[in-house]
């Protein structure tokens, strides 16, 4: 997803429900300062952090659901 953090975030409980065991949130128009605060609410919705990436002010992560 593409977004920037304050509408995102809501999102991130309906999106771990919509994805499959194995596959992956990708989640880009994050500023580069918002990072640890975007991690921090993946983490709380259930997801890793699994790799990162940054281009000038923006951030990119790609983020893993743990699941039993």
């Amino acid at each position: 997803m593409n977004m920037i953090y304050p509408e995102a975030a809501p999102l991130l409980p309906a999106i771990g429900r919509l994805l499959s065991s194995n596959g992956a949130l990708i989640w880009s128009g994050i500023l580069a300062d918002g990072r640890r605060e975007a991690i921090d609410a993946a983490g709380r919705s259930g997801f890793s952090l699994s790799s990162e990436q940054a281009e000038n002010e923006w951030w990119c992560g790609t983020f893993v659901l743990a699941r039993p």
